[in-house]
């Protein structure tokens, strides 16, 4: 095979793929093993892709952290958050850190922040000064603001439509009317720009395509759904 292929066959797959703009290459085979609905983020100060837990068939929470350094994986032998899976990862530039927030736990949704720093992991904040517990939800670093941006994110019985400012110590939530609720969206900063872009999502059973953009201040939709 020359990509990596999720319905070529029913076999759970552990192997680690490379994109260098023009084609897919398989480049390992260790590492973390296999694995879903995990997280994964790029780390400009260490050089190194971090990846912290998921799930692994049949739905055994992971609580290991991993770094990619574009040769090898390795296993940070710290003590970590508790395990988890659907949680999200985002590069804080201002921090120089990684951020994570939610996902499924052990005992239900997750709503604590923690924070990376290449060497230990940190919790920052509970659920009682920040967004409710849930996952799904969609992270992204706002650089021309030096804050992350979170929106959305499904619950214990529906989605959110809430957007959420993390500046580095605190949450703040922005009363601004955005792209409705969602969950499984995507998110990504623009830095030519300076914009949060976010596409897509899914919500009571529809599928979005509609973008929308974040200027620190508001939500406007660019393309319809």
């Amino acid at each position: 095979s020359t990509h990596p292929d999720p319905d070529a066959d029913p076999i759970p797959h552990g192997d680690t793929w490379e994109w260098d703009g023009r084609a897919w290459s398989r480049v390992a085979e260790g590492g973390p093993g296999v694995r879903d609905h995990t997280a994964m983020v790029y780390d400009p100060d260490r050089g190194v892709v971090v990846l912290y837990g998921g799930a692994r068939p049949p739905q055994v929470l992971l609580d290991d952290t991993w770094t990619w350094d574009g040769e090898s994986w390795t296993q940070v032998d710290v003590p970590g958050p508790p395990a988890r899976a659907t949680h999200r990862l985002v590069w804080d530039a201002g921090r120089k850190s990684v951020i994570m927030f939610g996902g499924w736990g052990a005992e239900g949704l997750l709503a604590h922040t923690w924070s990376w720093d290449g060497r230990v992991w940190s919790q920052s904040v509970g659920t009682a000064a920040g967004p409710s517990p849930r996952f799904a939800t969609r992270l992204a670093y706002d650089a021309a603001r030096d804050e992350t941006v979170l929106y959305g994110g499904r619950g214990d019985s529906d989605d959110f439509a809430d957007t959420w400012i993390w500046d580095g110590s605190s949450w703040s939530e922005r009363a601004v009317e955005g792209p409705g609720p969602l969950n499984v969206h995507e998110m990504a900063y623009d830095p030519r720009r300076e914009r949060v872009v976010l596409f897509g999502g899914f919500h009571a059973g529809e599928r979005y395509a509609g973008v929308w953009e974040w200027d620190g201040e508001t939500w406007d939709q660019m393309l319809p759904d």
